[in-house]
């Protein structure tokens, strides 16, 4: 069945379904995870900042394992998109929501464009 599915599906939608989405959401997360910890250790002082600081790299640590696993047998240029561009963009959003700060248009406007900028990458990819 899988050897049908490969003769039928385009190989960068081929390669978009052999990825290991686990390390991918895991560095999409901890990107995200950490850099929100970041901020609540820039808000805090004493004892507080260094908590949420090794708090925010011990999270951190995630993206130092699972990008190297997200790697494994892709094409970087996709796989660096979607880690890097998606961490982002949920950076973005979970700030928006956990910090009650609001995005401007044009701030949703250049979320989107690099949404599409990952899509473009991601089915642009050879191999």
């Amino acid at each position: 069945m899988c050897s049908d599915l490969a003769l039928h599906v385009p190989a960068a939608r081929l390669e978009l379904l052999q990825m290991n989405w686990w390390s991918i959401v895991a560095f999409i997360a901890g990107q995200a995870g950490s850099g929100m910890l970041f901020k609540m250790a820039s808000e805090s002082q004493g004892w507080r900042w260094g908590a949420w600081f090794t708090a925010a790299n011990l999270v951190g640590f995630i993206c130092a394992v699972a990008l190297p696993q997200a790697l494994k047998g892709q094409n970087p240029n996709t796989v660096f998109s979607i880690c890097i561009g998606g961490g982002f963009c949920a950076l973005q959003l979970s700030s928006c929501l956990l910090f009650k700060s609001a995005l401007q248009p044009i701030q949703w406007l250049g979320a989107g464009a690099i949404l599409g900028g990952i899509l473009m990458v991601s089915l642009g990819a050879k191999g």
